[in-house]
């Protein structure tokens, strides 16, 4: 027998909710903390080829619960405040950094703009990942394989009324979802660690594969010419960093060393922040890591000082939107 709901909503105190719109979907999202301690989580979507709305109600347990509402918190935190709404009709909307979209969904874009490649979004906690393949002319395809039968179970059932389909191989099997859309793609991802993996606080991180190399951003600055010589000098020593910390306090910071390649990294990024990085560096071989309600981006440059440091500035004037960055070196 299914729960009354409405009862026991009634029971229950509102504690947080969030209405977003897009081209293709509205949702609004609701929390009810339960006299018994747990949480009602309703689901309201309506999309934009329904004739009526589709509700789902579930039970969140405490520490499933305050992940979910620190991750929607999280949301509404980058979008100052304010329900995400778009025109709701019948065509897609236009995408880019200053529109809000995370950068999961820029490198998903940036596949669907290519001939080959693919996307992986993966969880450091458990190893689990799922892949998206995709290319011009053709959908985004998610691929989940090696599922157990119980997480096939939660698959069908998560993405019932969709064009998934199951395959089989050699006593394994796989889960395919076919999406044309790069935000629904991201969406779809997210709620396979949630829903289908169980985890309920995934520390994700996604690249891109095979991407084609953009140029490097117009001329050296003076961050170029101060980070060169120090990269140059990092990849002699056995192991260290270069930080390269802004007069604003804003920094990027470098790991790398003998026989290992350079990593920039910039941890605690906004929410603007990471969707404007992830449009910068689409098509190049980036990971974004989520972890606790904060996020990280790496990309990594092999031994080629000098295309770190240019990626350096890039990200100090196109990402950090500081325009003429002047900067500090720490090293160790």
């Amino acid at each position: 027998m299914s729960e009354d709901w409405k009862r026991l909503i009634v029971e229950s105190t509102r504690v947080l909710e969030d209405k977003e719109g897009h081209s293709y979907e509205y949702s609004h999202v609701e929390y009810f903390l339960h006299p018994s301690g747990r949480t009602i989580r309703r689901l309201e979507t309506l999309h934009v080829d329904a004739d009526e709305s589709h509700v789902r109600h579930s039970w969140l347990e405490p520490g499933e619960a305050e992940h979910a509402m620190a991750t929607l918190r999280a949301r509404q935190a980058a979008r100052g405040g304010k329900p995400a709404f778009q025109v709701l009709s019948g065509r897609a909307r236009e995408v880019s950094a200053s529109a809000g979209a995370d950068p999961f969904e820029a490198a998903l874009r940036a596949l669907g703009q290519r001939s080959d490649g693919f996307v992986i979004a993966e969880d450091a906690v458990s190893g689990r990942f799922v892949q998206f393949a995709g290319g011009v002319g053709e959908p985004l395809t998610l691929d989940a394989p090696n599922l157990s039968p119980a997480e096939l179970a939660r698959a069908g059932a998560a993405f019932a009324g969709q064009p998934f389909q199951i395959n089989e191989w050699e006593g394994h099997y796989g889960f395919n979802l076919t999406l044309r859309d790069p935000a629904r793609a991201a969406s779809a991802a997210r709620r396979f660690f949630a829903e289908v993996f169980a985890s309920k606080a995934p520390q994700l991180s996604f690249r891109d594969e095979n991407g084609p190399q953009q140029p490097s951003a117009g001329p050296a600055g003076g961050v170029v010419s101060q980070l060169v010589p120090a990269l140059e000098a990092l990849l002699t020593r056995s192991g260290g960093f270069v930080i390269a910390q802004e007069a604003s306090g804003r920094f990027v910071q470098f790991a790398g060393g003998v026989g290992e390649p350079l990593l920039l990294d910039v941890p605690n990024l906004s929410g603007p922040e990471l969707a404007r990085a992830g449009g910068a560096f689409a098509g190049q071989p980036f990971s974004v890591n989520e972890w606790e309600g904060k996020s990280s981006f790496n990309l990594s440059f092999g031994r080629d000082a000098r295309a770190a440091a240019e990626a350096a500035q890039r990200f100090f004037v196109e990402v950090l939107e500081i325009p003429a960055p002047s900067v500090s070196l720490e090293t160790d």
